[in-house]
């Protein structure tokens, strides 16, 4: 197991950076979010429309990138250029993983031990089988 670890720590060790900067932008528009909603500007709904866009792109373009990264090994950014694109043109395959990021949202709300237990199996699956077209059902 020892080993297994190591070589896979080493064959993803690039994608560090990557993954600070999909998790600081992740916590910045969460946070940013946040305090939109304590406000009762005219302007507060408008703000929170954006950053809800933005949070879903954000989390849509870490699924696609990460499925590239592991399933067609691109680069880093390669991965992100294509994703970018492929949210568009993958409308409901987008959907889906949306859906299944609420679900995985809202039943960590309700059930804590769920969440911990299975969200990563059922994201992952659930990506999967989105994506089933762009990975090549590996």
């Amino acid at each position: 197991m020892k080993k297994r670890y190591h070589r896979y720590f080493d064959q993803y060790k690039e994608y560090k950076l990557l993954s600070f900067f999909y998790t600081i932008i992740l916590v910045i528009l969460y946070t940013c979010q946040f305090f939109v909603n304590k406000q009762t500007s005219q302007y507060s709904l408008l703000f929170s429309i954006i950053i809800f866009y933005l949070l879903a792109l954000t989390l849509l373009m870490l699924s696609y990138s990460t499925t590239l990264m592991a399933f067609k090994k691109m680069n880093a950014k390669d991965a992100n250029a294509y994703s970018f694109v492929a949210i568009i043109k993958n409308p409901v395959n987008s959907i889906a993983i949306l859906f299944v990021l609420i679900f995985l949202y809202v039943s960590a709300g309700y059930n804590l031990a769920f969440f911990v237990i299975f969200g990563p199996f059922l994201y992952g699956l659930g990506v999967l089988f989105s994506l089933v077209k762009i990975h090549g059902g590996k």
